[in-house]
């Protein structure tokens, strides 16, 4: 079975600078990241933007941690940075989406950006217990728009209005 745990890479996701200069983030707010992976780098830097980040991800954080961000739910913003790519099943992928909407206040955000490989469409096993879909950003559409009523593409991200 492919799990991706093994997918986490060190260092700020793109999506935390794009937020930043489309939309900015909002001193004193709350973000949940979904699919946070091992590292804190994310956290670190929302918490330089006075933004406090819980890390959700059942294969790379502990019992704890994800209990504490399902707590801080509904949160003002929720992030899946990189996720939805490394996951082959289009119902795991719809899991994930609900998920994230259960987790955002009514009026949140959710903003989600996709590594897009070689964007061949092509998804195969990358490495060990890893895998990329290799899919462009605007192919996820379809699936976001199942799960919420309102999103836009701005910036190289998606970006959902939990409504």
């Amino acid at each position: 079975m492919i799990t991706s745990a093994n997918t986490s890479v060190r260092k700020i996701p793109a999506l935390a600078r794009k937020v930043d200069e489309f939309f900015g983030w909002k001193r004193g707010s709350v973000n949940i990241d979904i699919g946070a992976g091992k590292y804190n780098d994310f956290s670190d830097y929302l918490r330089g933007k006075r933004v406090k980040n819980f890390s959700y991800d059942p294969y790379n954080r502990s019992e704890e941690e994800n209990e504490a961000a399902i707590d801080a739910c509904p949160a003002d913003t929720v992030t899946i940075s990189d996720v939805l790519n490394v996951i082959k099943d289009k119902k795991t992928r719809h899991g994930v989406l609900d998920f994230s909407k259960k987790c955002c206040r009514k009026g949140g955000k959710v903003y989600i950006s996709i590594y897009e490989g070689d964007k061949s469409g092509h998804g195969h096993v990358s490495k060990e217990d890893c895998w990329q879909e290799h899919r462009r950003l605007m192919s996820y559409f379809p699936e976001v728009e199942k799960v919420f009523d309102c999103a836009i593409s701005a910036g190289g991200i998606i970006v959902c209005f939990n409504a």
